[in-house]
Parts: C-alpha cells; sequence; structure tokens
C-alpha cells in the first residue's frame, strides 16, 4: 500500500493491492477518483469511477488516522463520508459521524503520551465506537488494538482549516 497525503490529510494518491486485485486512486476537489483491476491483466481497460466522498478507507489503522485528522477539533460532531474498500477493493459508500470525545495526557515529561478519543457513528447501522489515537499512532479502535508501542508516536495529521 502506497498513500500520499495533501496538507490537510486528504488522500492525493492511494496505491492498493489485495489479492489479485490492484486499486489507484485519490481526491479530486470533493470527489475521490479511482480505477480498479486485476493484477494479472494490466492491459484489460479499466472503467475510471467516482463519487462524492472525504476519503478512502481500507483494513488498516493508517485510514482512521486520516480519518481523525478531517474531525472537528472542538468537538462538534463531522459528518465525513467514505469509499470502504472491501477484501477485494470493491467500493462501498459509508456515512460516519466522527466527534471528538477528549484529549488526554498520560504520564510526565518525556514519556508523556497525548491521546485523543473520537466517537465514531455509522450512520446506517447506527454502531457507535470509540477511537483513541495518539499522534499518529492508533492505540484502540474498532478492530485495531496495539498491543505494544516500540517507539514513540510520530506528529498527528494536521487539523482540517
Amino acid at each position: 500500500m502506497e498513500v500520499a497525503l495533501d496538507g490537510i490529510g486528504r488522500v492525493r494518491r492511494l496505491d492498493l493491492t489485495a489479492g489479485e486485485w490492484s486499486l489507484r486512486g485519490g481526491s479530486a476537489g470533493s470527489e475521490l477518483l479511482w480505477v480498479r483491476r486485476p493484477t494479472g491483466s494490466p492491459q484489460q481497460p479499466a472503467v475510471e469511477r467516482r463519487d462524492v466522498a472525504h476519503g478512502f478507507r481500507w483494513v488498516g489503522a493508517g485510514s482512521l488516522v486520516i480519518a481523525a485528522a478531517l474531525t472537528a477539533p472542538d468537538g462538534t460532531p463531522t459528518r465525513l463520508r467514505f469509499l470502504t474498500m472491501s477484501d477485494v477493493l470493491g467500493a462501498t459508500r459509508r456515512d460516519e459521524q466522527w466527534r471528538l470525545v477528549e484529549r488526554r495526557t498520560h504520564g510526565a515529561g518525556k514519556s508523556a503520551l497525548a491521546v485523543t478519543t473520537y466517537e465514531v457513528l455509522v450512520l446506517d447501522t447506527g454502531h457507535r465506537s470509540l477511537l483513541r489515537v495518539s499522534g499518529d499512532v492508533v492505540l484502540a479502535g474498532p478492530d485495531v488494538e496495539l498491543i505494544e508501542l516500540d517507539s514513540p508516536p510520530g506528529a498527528a495529521l494536521p487539523a482540517r482549516p
């Protein structure tokens, strides 16, 4: 997987490979553009698709860190639309509401760990979960549990303007 972000956390370029499928896409204004094709047939014509969404979601903590950066920093609920990728990189639209719930510092001095908690509500199912992020690391969240941290987290993505 390769992902390149712009200055406010939007995906400018995304390259994913899963099984026998590859996906290449990115944002263009308020739209996401992407092409999905079998990896074994690069010459097979692929159709470019587009949808209005804030970003891509894939299995892995990276897309959660990107989504957290799009959330309003004052705790106001933020509605976000994602294109969620399946295990064969099929895209489905998913609307979520994200809200910053709490900022806390654990420990003191150089070993202090700033943790931000977000509430994530999937709008079509009503499923609610909590996500805990420190810098660029997801500490706990849906389908993510950090077992060990080898080094301090990096800087968080800049918050949206």
